[in-house]
């Protein structure tokens, strides 16, 4: 039985999120979601100061026993515990204000068997940027000698981290990528893609990965899935108030043009002959930074709009930038997922964008 005097309390990590047919709790402490009906939702946010006894008034006593069950269930899901009058006022809500000491905190690097980048000016072009997580992908083979390079070039340089992707290449030895990632701990993840057989070493110095999944090009990105959801304050804080793929994002293309991501259709010169200070200063170059979720069409009544990762690069509308991204299968309206390459309806905006 419920004290009707007693307040209920969501723990301050737990943060609950509407949606337009269900609504969800994300707990980003322990980084999890729990499926809320939307009178739930109403109850914790617009009755947050309410005793149980105020809600049973709001709602009647005909309700009880759906009130109780919600309760319970939140309780027993440790989302939340009961607060006398005096105990509510002592718990504050959480920090959601997103702040980062750089203004570039991340950058992907596009490789194919015409490039001819220089690692070492790419490096130290993004060292005066800050502290980035650097991504590199390869859609072709890495030979040894320019994996020795990119290791090499990255020594010293204040780079938080820099995960390689490339195709799978026979003649690189499990023994000798060990013996290179150990001489640079930057190096935080090794994947190859197109490779024979799936298999995944973590007992070695930074993981190595090998996947039968084929990356061949740019396209490969934009894709929405509960695979890349994050749950985490920093990633929910940043979903609120920017857009979660963009959002102090650089990228340097196969033919080194920066753009946003490799997939955008805008460059900003070539980083052989342009300062990335001066690119990353552009208003056309950070616009797309300010477009979040709430701003998105469809995304804006999504339950999973503050986890979920995004795509400007491939819409819906390719000629409406809050329109919402091609590459998800997921209709709020319904709760189901879905092929979005099997939706006939995206079919004019996969000719668009070379997809078939």
């Amino acid at each position: 039985m419920i004290n009707p005097n007693s307040y209920f309390v969501l723990h301050s990590s737990c943060i609950p999120v509407l949606g337009i047919k269900r609504s969800t709790i994300c707990d980003l402490q322990r980084q999890i979601i729990s499926f809320i009906p939307n009178d739930l939702f109403e109850i914790l946010t617009a009755y947050k100061k309410k005793s149980f006894e105020e809600i049973l008034d709001k709602f009647g006593e005909s309700n009880r026993p759906v009130l109780e069950d919600y309760f319970n269930f939140l309780v027993n899901k440790e989302l939340g515990f009961w607060a006398s009058e005096i105990e509510v006022e002592y718990f504050d809500s959480i920090n959601l204000t997103y702040e980062s000491p750089y203004k570039i905190t991340n950058a992907i690097i596009d490789v194919n068997q015409n490039s001819n980048h220089n690692f070492d000016l790419i490096f130290k072009s993004f060292e005066e940027l800050g502290g980035l997580d650097v991504q590199i992908r390869a859609f072709c083979k890495l030979e040894y000698d320019i994996l020795k390079e990119i290791v090499e070039c990255s020594k010293g340089l204040r780079l938080n981290s820099i995960q390689i992707i490339a195709k799978f290449n026979d003649e690189l030895t499990l023994k000798a990528l060990n013996e290179l990632l150990a001489t640079n701990l930057k190096i935080t993840l090794l994947v190859f893609h197109s490779a024979p057989e799936e298999r995944y070493w973590s007992e070695e110095i930074s993981p190595i990965i090998l996947t039968k999944e084929k990356i061949d090009g740019k396209s490969h990105c934009g894709i929405i899935s509960p695979d890349f959801f994050s749950v985490s304050l920093t990633f929910f804080s940043e979903a609120k108030s920017m857009n979660t793929c963009l959002n102090g994002k650089i990228s340097i293309d196969e033919n080194g043009y920066i753009r946003n991501c490799p997939s955008c259709k805008d460059s900003f010169g070539s980083y052989k002959d342009t300062d990335l200070q001066f690119v990353v200063s552009n208003t056309a170059f950070t616009n797309l930074w300010k477009i979040k979720k709430d701003d998105i069409t469809i995304c804006k009544s999504c339950e999973f709009r503050y986890i979920c990762s995004d795509c400007r690069a491939y819409l819906v509308e390719p000629d409406n930038l809050y329109s919402k991204p091609l590459k998800c299968g997921y209709n709020p309206e319904t709760t189901e997922w879905e092929d979005w390459s099997l939706n006939p309806l995206n079919l004019e905006s996969k000719k668009f964008y070379n997809l078939i």
